[in-house]
């Protein structure tokens, strides 16, 4: 009885029975210059559209950057005027301090109004508004 070869040994039977014709070699040709002018084309197309998308948001960027400047001038003007109405109210505060002071000690305060004829009293009354008027005329009474 004959041995039967083993897995190795059929192996290299099959590995060493190859011949020459059985090998096959894969090989590339070099690029040619309409391949490496596509893949240059290729490249190109991709940064313009990198270059498109960086310009659509420097200019959102731009749009955005004008809004706040605009807002920051805004904010400056609110600002000047917030100042000044605070002054005018702590010089209204001061006068109707002194007046309750007067007034607790039932002592005479004399005042000066600002206007000193009748028609800029009148006036001054008409660009009150009512409720406005109606409301001082209240917290004087409570006064």
């Amino acid at each position: 009885m004959s041995e039967e070869p083993t897995t190795s040994q059929k192996l290299t039977q099959f590995v060493f029975s190859l011949e020459e014709d059985d090998l096959v070699i894969e090989t590339r040709p070099p690029p040619t210059i309409k391949d490496q002018l596509t893949e240059i084309c290729q490249k190109i197309r991709f940064l313009e559209t990198v270059l498109e998308a960086n310009t659509k948001k420097l200019a959102k960027t731009a749009e955005i950057s004008q809004k706040v400047r605009s807002l920051e001038t805004v904010m400056e003007a609110n600002t000047k005027q917030l100042a000044e109405t605070t002054n005018q109210v702590a010089r209204m505060m001061a006068l109707l301090e002194i007046f309750v002071k007067g007034k607790a000690k039932n002592v005479a305060v004399e005042v000066a109004f600002p206007d000193t004829s009748e028609e800029d009293v009148v006036a001054l009354d008409q660009n009150i508004s009512s409720g406005s008027q109606e409301r001082y005329v209240s917290k004087v009474y409570m006064v």
